[in-house]
């Protein structure tokens, strides 16, 4: 399933409905350009291959949930998560030792947030984060 692009360009959507993406394999630029979003409820990334630009432009997010991250993925876009909702993107960092290493980019005002503990575990992972 291909969700890429779902939302793209809705700059006035601030939330959305919780959603099942448990099968779906693309959800690049899902998000692109809702600079208005503030939050997205829990997402299930088990199957998804491509995360590329998913939240690319979205300034204003601040709450977002994923489960089993396996893939690269920005949320360089927005400077408002908490420490907590950060550390709990890193707690769901699936185990990629022994596999190609994934990249986590959230940007230099975000990482601050992180505890050297979270940083520690993303690493052990085999998770580059910046």
């Amino acid at each position: 399933t291909n969700m890429g692009y779902m939302f793209s360009g809705c700059s006035s959507l601030q939330t959305i409905p919780q959603l099942d993406t448990s099968s779906v394999t693309s959800i690049s630029d899902m998000f692109s350009g809702c600079s208005s979003l503030q939050t997205i409820p829990l997402l299930n990334t088990s199957s998804v291959t491509n995360m590329g630009y998913m939240f690319s432009g979205c300034s204003y997010l601040e709450f977002l949930a994923m489960t089993n991250i396996k893939v690269s993925f920005s949320i360089s876009s927005s400077t408002k998560f908490s420490q907590e909702t950060l550390e709990a993107l890193i707690d769901n960092l699936v185990d990629l030792t022994g596999q190609t290493a994934q990249t986590f980019t959230m940007g230099s005002t975000n990482l601050a947030k992180v505890s050297q503990e979270k940083k520690d575990l993303a690493t052990a992972r085999n998770w580059s984060l910046n």
